[in-house]
């Protein structure tokens, strides 16, 4: 029985993860160079002037850090609308794009990971999701 709860869970977990794309808002915020950046709008949840998002970073072609390849990053952040000040809480890398095809790696990261985007645009990201309703 604890065999079967297991795969059920890692099914389930395949799946979602799999299909994430296909059931959430996502608004594109940014095509840069190397990728696109997607805040999903269902994951935003204000209190006052706080604030907390997810990001997809979907790039362009297959990356590589620390030893994992990936096709995009999931990204949790937690920001302050009136100091304009956002941070990393999560991190994952996925081998397909748009957060598909299952995870790579997860980091719920108090040290946040950089992966090519400009702190500023954070900033900016953030802006949109301040003013996401």
């Amino acid at each position: 029985m604890k065999n079967l709860t297991k795969l059920f869970i890692a099914t389930l977990s395949f799946f979602t993860l799999s299909a994430y794309a296909a059931y959430a808002e996502l608004q594109k915020v940014d095509n840069l160079e190397k990728m696109d950046v997607y805040l999903d709008k269902d994951s935003v949840h204000k209190t006052g002037d706080k604030v907390t998002f997810f990001l997809i970073f979907d790039f362009k072609s297959q990356e590589e850090m620390n030893g994992h390849k990936f096709k995009s990053i999931g990204s949790s952040f937690s920001g302050n609308c009136k100091t304009k000040e956002a941070k990393q809480t999560v991190f994952n890398l996925y081998n397909g794009n748009m957060a598909g095809e299952g995870m790579t790696l997860s980091n719920p990261s108090e040290k946040p990971m950089s992966f090519g985007v400009p702190p500023n645009l954070i900033g900016k990201y953030l802006e949109v999701a301040c003013s996401s309703n």
